[in-house]
């Protein structure tokens, strides 16, 4: 064949050669898929109340708070309230460390510590995003005005703490928010407990035995762990969208948003944890049982009204209030600082935090400041509004003395038992009327003439404590 026929001859497609092009690799991320959990959340929140009980011992609803907690630290980008779980108990070796322990190995990114400082925690939130773990907190968190200051603006989504940093002092926001838990003797600063999940704890008794708790024998904790780092993997949307959950009544609205993300929680579970979870609020953090302890000047408002209410007056010195709020046994007032009771400086200084200042009064000759029963008002109203016992009818001291009484007891009271309605109280209360201390000649002048006040409605009874009392 010639080579022009061979240049004329066409090529068959399936003889024609085909470049090859190197194939380019994507350079988009691989798209993970998330495979949902294979055990569900409920059982999951079982297994940590199992290995709770298992080893400590816990009031009744603290092993179900503490197990949402724990699920909590998991899922906390999906919470805007992070509260703080604070495991306290009046004495030592009552468990507080060994449930630190389980805490640790079953929240995410943990951080045990003994003692931290303000600047510590949030440069520390800034740099890891722990779940931080502050033991001891008596002696680091309870005595610190920084380190409490910090972890209060971290309760919530936004909390920052600024500082200065660097030569040319540039102002520089740390994010404060993180899952903390504090355990320590006795109590907190008051705006620490309010933001707080509190579990109060208590020593063992000889058939309450639980398991000890060893650092190297922590494998089922850590497995429960993963599991619910990966269950919190799939569930983040479910959980974020669930913001609203039912409160129940019983808790203020610092307690609802301590645990509205647990009470998320529970509900994304089923079961019987929405129960549960709101069973264990009501016990823990009910306004029942804050309205027990409370703030200071809540228990002092409560004992002036016991004070005003048992001797059935309308107004009183600061001396003879401070010395009758120092007899009650039960109360901090006798021993207020350094061992000495209340004085009136520190008793107007707490009244002021509820605008409640002394003013002058007569009470018999001398004008001293005092205080009137219409000024605690709109405090009682407030900050009691559970008490529904009334104070006796106020006697007017100026009507005493003038000789023509307008107060005199009711018709409807037989004459015999005059001072029925008005000693008709608490033990407690009738210890503070009958232990008056006599250092005082007014004092002792004002009683005087409240009892010959009294002997005017009927003869005189037996059955009167005061009458026949030697103190008078």
């Amino acid at each position: 064949m010639t080579g022009k026929a061979q240049a004329g001859r066409k090529r068959s497609p399936a003889s024609r050669r085909v470049k090859s092009t190197p194939l380019v690799p994507d350079q988009s991320p691989p798209v993970q898929e998330i495979a949902p959990p294979a055990q569900p959340l409920c059982k999951l929140l079982d297994e940590v109340v199992t290995l709770l009980t298992r080893h400590v011992m816990l009031p009744e609803g603290a092993s179900e708070a503490v197990a949402l907690w724990v699920a909590h630290t998991h899922a906390f980008d999906a919470a805007q309230i992070t509260p703080r779980l604070f495991i306290t108990s009046p004495e030592k070796q009552s468990g507080k460390s060994s449930l630190m322990i389980l805490v640790e190995h079953l929240v995410r990114n943990p951080r045990y510590l003994s003692s931290i400082s303000g600047s510590g925690i949030f440069r520390t939130i800034e740099a890891v995003h722990p779940t931080l773990l502050i033991d001891e907190a008596d002696n680091s968190v309870a005595k610190n005005d920084d380190t409490t200051a910090v972890l209060n603006s971290g309760h919530s989504r936004g909390g920052k703490a600024l500082r200065l940093v660097g030569p040319n002092y540039v102002p520089k926001e740390f994010s404060t928010c993180a899952p903390v838990a504090i355990a320590g003797i006795g109590r907190l600063r008051d705006t620490l407990e309010d933001r707080s999940i509190i579990i109060q704890m208590r020593r063992w008794q000889r058939h309450e035995r639980r398991q000890r708790v060893r650092r190297d024998r922590m494998e089922n904790a850590l497995a429960i762990s993963k599991k619910l780092e990966d269950w919190a993997k799939a569930s983040l949307r479910d959980l974020t969208a669930m913001d609203d959950p039912f409160v129940p009544d019983e808790l203020s609205d610092r307690a609802a948003d301590n645990w509205r993300p647990l009470f998320s929680i529970a509900d994304l579970a089923g079961g019987n944890w929405p129960d549960r979870a709101r069973r264990a609020a009501v016990l823990l953090s009910g306004v029942s049982v804050q309205s027990d302890d409370g703030s200071i000047t809540i228990q002092l408002l409560a004992d002036i009204r016991t004070v005003f209410g048992c001797r059935g007056i309308s107004r009183m010195h600061s001396e003879p209030l401070c010395e009758a709020l120092s007899e009650m046994e039960d109360k901090p007032w006798g021993d207020w600082r350094n061992g000495l009771p209340i004085s009136p400086h520190q008793l107007a200084r707490l009244l002021k935090r509820h605008q409640i200042h002394p003013k002058m009064m007569r009470i018999g000759k001398p004008d001293r400041r005092g205080y009137d029963l219409d000024q605690f008002k709109v405090a009682f109203a407030t900050y009691l509004p559970d008490e529904t016992a009334t104070p006796q009818q106020p006697i007017d001291f100026n009507e005493l003395e003038s000789g023509n009484p307008q107060h005199k007891p009711q018709q409807a009271r037989p004459k015999a038992q005059p001072f029925t309605s008005m000693f008709q109280i608490a033990t407690p209360t009738l210890r503070i009327m009958l232990r008056l201390p006599k250092r005082k000649s007014t004092m002792k002048t004002i009683r005087l003439r409240m009892l010959r006040f009294w002997e005017r409605g009927g003869r005189r009874s037996r059955r009167c404590p005061v009458l026949t009392c030697n103190r008078f």
